[in-house]
């Protein structure tokens, strides 16, 4: 328990030093003018095959099941006018659940096809200045994935409200930047809460090149109280190489899980292209 909790915290520390050391390349990254955006469109390949050992750690055994999953994503902000943005995150995927063979019994494979659950947000701009911003905003997860005990499940199963906190700051160099989001995740219907940290910091490489770093970190609050219970406890690091091209921003990322509790280790590989409008 006391490395668990020694570790977590850690975790957080890390994520707040990098976020608070660099900065954003925009003047307030959470609010666009009215009108204006960006929109993010990503095709994921994840995979695991390995499991994280019940207590949180960085320790895996190789798991009963494999997983993979084909992901398609758009993400972005939507400028309102005024210190006001619309966020949002939209998902469906292709995910196969494989089982192995064993005691006898013939390893199965299933799979499910489609939406996943649905984010959408309002954002509230604070406060903005050319090397500091932040942003309160709300975001309710829609649970359009499917759930069922024959195959993959695409989505929690339960309506969700999300409040955060975000601040983003730019760097003494020029490129460099951090943003931060964080906040309770609470589930409805007895599915508990999750408290989820979301960091990202970058620098300019070249005049052509950003290189990236994110992590992402979420823990379970509270004990597991119904059948229901949304587990999901993991730190998962990442890189990212973009290219700015006009408008246009392809990248290439690797994200990995580094530690966790009791679920799949994955890796994920991302191709993703970010326009300005």
């Amino acid at each position: 328990m006391k490395l668990k909790l020694k570790l977590r915290s850690v975790v957080l520390a890390a994520i707040l030093c990098c976020a608070t050391a660099t900065s954003t390349a925009l003047a307030d990254p959470f609010i666009p003018a009215a009108g204006a955006g960006t929109m993010k469109i990503s095709v994921k390949s994840i995979s695991a095959d390995r499991r994280f050992l019940p207590a949180f750690g960085s320790a895996t055994r190789p798991a009963h099941s494999s997983l993979s999953e084909t992901r398609l994503q758009a993400s972005g902000t939507i400028g309102l006018g005024g210190r006001w943005a619309l966020q949002f995150d939209f998902r469906a995927a292709k995910l196969t659940r494989s089982t192995k063979a064993r005691k006898g019994r013939p390893g199965v494979t299933s799979s499910r096809t489609g939406l996943q659950d649905q984010q959408i947000g309002i954002v509230r701009g604070l406060s903005a200045s050319p090397t500091f911003a932040q942003a309160i905003a709300l975001n309710v997860i829609v649970p359009t994935g499917k759930t069922g005990p024959n195959a993959p499940n695409l989505g929690d199963g339960h309506l969700a409200f999300e409040p955060q906190y975000q601040f983003g700051v730019r760097g003494a160099r020029h490129g460099s930047f951090a943003v931060l989001s964080m906040g309770p995740r609470f589930y409805s219907g007895g599915a508990g809460t999750l408290f989820r940290v979301n960091g990202e910091a970058g620098r300019r490489l070249s005049r052509a090149f950003t290189g990236k770093l994110g992590l992402f970190y979420s823990t379970t609050l509270g004990a597991k109280g119904t059948t229901a219970f949304i587990d999901a406890n993991v730190l998962r690091g990442a890189v990212f190489l973009q290219l700015s091209h006009g408008r246009l921003r392809p990248e290439i990322g690797y994200e990995r899980d580094i530690a966790g509790a009791g679920r799949h280790a994955e890796q994920r590989f991302t191709f993703a292209v970010t326009t300005h409008y």
